[in-house]
Order: structure tokens, then sequence, then C-alpha cells
């Protein structure tokens, strides 16, 4: 059963000193997608003719028959480039004579002439938690969320007058957006934006963050830490995240305001599994800053200790999971709650991702109220759950999955005082430890 030594080091998480670790998962920003009705103004560059005619203009030769002899062009098109001319407000005809507006004169000076027109700038973000528009359209934005309770409440909404009040962002945007239109086309525009004059159409995306969730050891404080690749984005949104969990119970199926029943045991012999994981952590630090030669050593620890008895490390369950389940051919999980289970994005739609490949997959459940409504109300939005054996227990008191009849993870859980008022499960898990129903770990 492969496996990716440098994924595994890759995604080892780095000490957070005085927490420990209890879960990892996305919180969902609401982002308006916009696109704006403005004013911009435009420069182009005068045509040739449209310069000398101008020129002449300009030191009084200024009626159709002089620009005609001087240029040695037919009355019929000075006639034309005039009303051209006049159209653009660059000059004015009266009597029959030219007269340059003062625009015309701001042309001659520039060589160009410039001119306000409407537009539309498409793609603006503005983030619906702190009202900021965003410098570029983000990496990674969803148009759907795992779970309503990780989507974060809009304190803003967007209205033209907030939209007016960006104004100095957005500016920087449509600058950006022309720059990047100029390398793209290998010319050079040079235009500026003058005003806001409305909103044209909304849609609402979700910007998904992925963070490290922490407890610490001696408090009821948390820590919440964004992955490396989502930190610009977290640190403004942070503080009212945290008045969101307090206030608003966002991310409640985390932050509960009662505990749940806890699944724990009483290990006599968690030293040895405590003891491998510390092993495989420290060889894992060493992989990282280790050169080409040292590499090869303890890759061959590494593999050796991988599939031995342990606690998984923090932040390793999804890994292995995905590991074992590639790899077997039969997958068995035993679950004290099925509600749990079914609603567990990752897990429930890895095993039918599993069931789909014709792997046979088994859920093991206790006895549960209208279990089958619960599965065909999943099903519709995991058509392959369908392809999932349930199978009703009555003698289940342990959450564990078994593949290939082979290697096991068992999954347990105590619930920890947060924040003063509210509860966390912190859920520990071990690879191929021997259980037994006295509740040790051998």
């Amino acid at each position: 059963m492969k496996f990716s030594i440098s994924t595994l080091a890759k995604n080892l998480l780095q000490e957070n000193k005085g927490y420990e670790y209890l879960l990892t998962t996305i919180i969902y920003v609401p982002i308006a997608k916009m696109s704006l009705g403005i004013i911009k103004r435009k420069e182009t560059g005068l045509q040739l003719i449209e310069e000398m005619i101008l020129k002449l203009i300009n030191i009084d030769y200024n009626t159709v028959p002089d620009i005609s002899n001087i240029l040695g062009l037919d009355e019929e098109i000075i006639g034309f480039v005039l009303g051209n001319l006049s159209v653009k407000d660059l000059v004015n005809i009266l009597s029959g004579s030219a007269i340059l507006s003062i625009k015309g004169r701001e042309a001659i000076n520039q060589l160009k002439n410039i001119t306000n027109e409407s537009d539309v700038l498409d793609d603006v973000y503005l983030n619906l938690l702190t009202g900021h528009i965003l410098e570029d359209k983000p990496d990674k934005l969803a148009y759907r969320y795992s779970k309503i309770d990780n989507v974060l409440q809009h304190e803003v909404y967007p209205n033209i007058e907030l939209i007016k009040d960006s104004i100095s962002d957005i500016k920087n945007l449509f600058l950006y957006k022309q720059q990047a239109e100029n390398i793209y086309n290998k010319g050079f525009v040079n235009n500026e934006l003058i005003s806001i004059e409305s909103i044209n159409d909304i849609s609402i995306a979700y910007l998904p963050i992925k963070v490290h969730i922490y407890k610490s050891i001696n408090g009821d404080e948390i820590d919440i830490i964004p992955i490396k690749s989502d930190k610009k984005y977290y640190a403004e949104i942070s503080d009212r995240m945290y008045n969101q969990i307090l206030d608003k119970n966002k991310l409640k199926y985390i932050f509960k305001n009662r505990c749940k029943d806890e699944l724990t045991l009483n290990l006599n012999c968690t030293e040895l599994l405590e003891l491998n994981k510390t092993k495989l952590q420290d060889l894992l630090c060493k992989y990282v800053i280790a050169s080409t030669d040292e590499k090869i050593l303890i890759e061959n620890e590494i593999e050796s200790l991988y599939y031995k008895p342990r606690s998984l490390l923090d932040n390793e369950y999804e890994s292995i999971v995905n590991i074992l389940c590639n790899s077997s051919s039969r997958i068995d999980l035993s679950t004290t709650n099925l509600n749990d289970i079914i609603y567990n994005d990752f897990i429930i739609q890895k095993l039918s991702a599993t069931a789909k490949q014709n792997k046979t997959v088994n859920i093991y459940f206790s006895p549960y109220n209208n279990y089958s409504n619960l599965i065909k109300k999943r099903s519709k939005s995991i058509p392959d759950l369908k392809k999932i054996n349930f199978v009703k227990k009555d003698d289940i008191n342990i959450n564990k999955i078994v593949f290939n009849k082979q290697n096991i993870i068992y999954e347990f859980t105590n619930e920890l005082l947060v924040l003063g008022r509210k509860y966390v499960t912190k859920k520990k898990y071990y690879l191929n430890a021997k259980y037994n129903f006295n509740q040790t770990l051998l």
C-alpha cells in the first residue's frame, strides 16, 4: 500500500506551543460577484489626417477649400473628416469656417483625443463580511458549500453607496485589469475610471478558507490558524469570525452549546501507540531538512513504522483513509451514530466513491429511527451512497473502519469546554491497535 512520504511530511502540522490540536475544517466567507456600470475617461490617438487638419485650423486655414488645397485632398473627404471632428467636440463649425474648441486645442498639444464614455467593469468581488473589494479574483471560489453552519453570515450588503465609498479600491482594480489587457494585447490603452453609476449584476459565491483549530492546554481559549495559502484572506476576517462563533452560533457543529455523549476508553497501553506516533513525527521532521542520501534511509524507517500500531498524527486521518480505501477491495465501517457518518462529507463521499468502483463497502450501525429516510435524503446529493450496504447491529459500542480485514482505524471522542460556554469534540484515532471489550488497547 503505497503512500507519499513527501505529502505526509508536507501535511505535518507545526507545533503550536501551549495548544493542542482539535480538528481541521473549512469555513466559507460570502463574496458578492458584481459587474458595475462605470464612466471612464478614454484616450485615443489622433489619426494623421485629423492631426494635420487641426494644426491647419490652428493657423487660420479653417475652410474646406483652404484645407483641401493645402493637403491636395478632395473637399468631400475634408468635409467628412471635419464632420467627425465636430462630433468629437474638437472643432466648432460656424458660417462655413472651422474653429478649434478648448478640447481641440488640448488634442493638438497631446496628439490624442480624450472622451468620457460608459462601460461595464466585470468581475468585481466584494467581501460581504468586511465590505472590502478584493484585489483580484480568488484562486478558489465556490458556488456551493458543504455545511450551512460553516458559512459566515453577511455583515454588509452590496449597494451603490457602499460601492462608491470603495472607488479608490475599484480604481486600482480597473488599472490592474487594464494593465493585464495591455500585456495580453501587446498594446497601450490609458483609460481612467471617473465614476461608478450602477450595479448591474450580483451573484453570491463563497471563499473557502481551510483552518486548523486548537485549544489551549491550560485553559478554554481557542486558536484558529489558516493553512499557508489562505492566510492573506483570513487576517481581516478573524475577529468577525470569532464574534459569529460566540454570538451567532456559526460553526455550531464544531462549537456546540452542550456536549454530546463521549466515547472514551480506559487505555492501558497507550505508551507504545504514542511512542510510535512520536517516532514517526520525528522522522518526518528530519525528512523535511535531510539531504537526498539521508532521505533514502529515513524513508525506509518511515515505511517500516507507518502501519504499526500507533496514534495517528494530527490532521492525518483523511490522508490515511484515502490511502487505505484506494488499496482495499473491502471496507467495513462500524458506528455508534449513523447520523455523524452520513453527514461527515469526507468519509461518506470517499466510501461512496469506493463503492462505485465495485468494491464492497459495509456500514454497520446501532439501531436508528428513520434511518432509511436519512439515507434516502443524503443520497439525493450523493447518488453513489446507494451502492453502500447499510446493516443494523445491536452490539456496536465502538467506531472503527476495517480495510480488507487487515488494517483498522479506531475513533474515540471526548468533549472539551472552550470559550467559557461552548463544547468541542476532540477525536483521537488509533491505527491497528488491538482492542478488547474490557476497553483496553493492547
